[in-house]
């Protein structure tokens, strides 16, 4: 296989990935839906970076904001894109679908994000009008309704609360736990990536509200683990009965990164002739999605990096290897849409 076609197969896929996201939030896109946990913030980064291979990708961001852009975290996105922009392989053009997005929204509520970008806009993007279509996004109860982070955003607010909320909802109800999600500030910091100082204020707000209470069996331990009070009166409401909800949580922003590295990947091999050097550096990226596999808490059951299959890199066909990464990133797809 030509790493031309290589990089068209995994493009490909990183374009399905964004849109089962975006189809779960009420866009009416091609392809299958996100029934893993969803994440505005971590997708509207996915977006920037893959919609320059999809440009309705875009105009889906764009439209979507549009509507829904106050369910937003400002402050949780804002973090996000720090950490993007810190990574070695950012590109210098890598938010500027973002950067034309934030130009046709409401300017007001994302002035502190625009103003860290360049204003770069592209001919098209400022030809476009701000005004969503509603033909390509659902009746507005019926995404509420089927979006319970959405959902608890709107009666929590945006922020911690609703998300970590939110964040139990699914651990308490999915069927498998194979990395052990607890409901704990190490891993409520983890997965939904605020500062550890807003979780722990967070959680004891909740636990004097009587939202949560501590978990009995786990006590002794260095941090406390909690559970949701299920005798407070709406607990079935606020976290779910387990029925037709998310079958598990995953954290979407260790996606996007892996997309990131896709395009890092992309752009180190070109012109690179030796075949021992396009080897040696597509074995590290496979090393680095797996890496990224288990941050994301994605359980496949061949998440393993080539390396640890092919441990003599040399006696690996080009195709075997090409295979092996592309299997590594076709199963996110299957695995959050199965």
């Amino acid at each position: 296989m030509s790493l031309t076609k290589f990089f068209h197969n995994l493009r490909e896929i990183e374009v399905d990935l964004a849109w089962c996201h975006w189809n779960r939030l009420g866009v009416t896109g091609p392809g299958r839906v996100n029934k893993c946990s969803t994440d505005p913030e971590a997708l509207v980064v996915l977006t920037s970076i893959v919609g320059r291979h999809d440009l309705r990708l875009a105009e889906a961001l764009r439209e979507w904001l549009g509507i829904y852009g106050s369910l937003v975290s400002v402050e949780r996105l804002k973090r996000y894109l720090k950490e993007m922009q810190a990574e070695k392989d950012a590109a210098s053009d890598l938010f500027d679908i973002l950067a034309n997005t934030f130009a046709h929204v409401d300017t007001s509520r994302w002035r502190s994000i625009s103003s860290q970008f360049e204003t770069r806009r592209s001919k098209s993007a400022s030809s476009r009008h701000s005004k969503a279509s509603r033909k390509k996004l659902d009746a507005h109860h019926s995404i509420i309704v089927n979006n319970r982070q959405l959902f608890l955003r709107l009666m929590f607010g945006v922020g911690s609360r609703a998300d970590i909320i939110y964040y139990a909802s699914v651990v308490l109800n999915q069927e498998k736990n194979p990395f052990h999600l607890q409901i704990s500030a190490p891993h409520l910091t983890r997965m939904l990536h605020y500062n550890n100082s807003s979780i722990f204020r967070t959680l004891c707000d909740l636990e004097q509200a009587g939202v949560l209470v501590i978990d009995p069996k786990a006590q002794g331990g260095k941090n406390k683990v909690y559970l949701p009070d299920v005798q407070l009166k709406g607990s079935k409401e606020i976290f779910g009965t387990g029925r037709d909800g998310e079958k598990a949580f995953i954290d979407w922003f260790a996606i996007a990164k892996l997309c990131l590295h896709i395009k890092s990947l992309e752009t180190r091999l070109k012109g690179v002739k030796e075949e021992a050097i396009v080897k040696s550096r597509m074995n590290d990226f496979s090393d680095a999605c797996s890496a990224l596999l288990n941050e994301a808490c994605i359980d496949l059951k061949h998440s393993l990096s080539a390396s640890a299959h092919y441990p003599a890199l040399i006696r690996v066909g080009m195709d075997e290897l090409q295979a092996r990464i592309i299997s590594q990133v076709e199963g996110i797809y299957e695995y959050v849409t199965e």
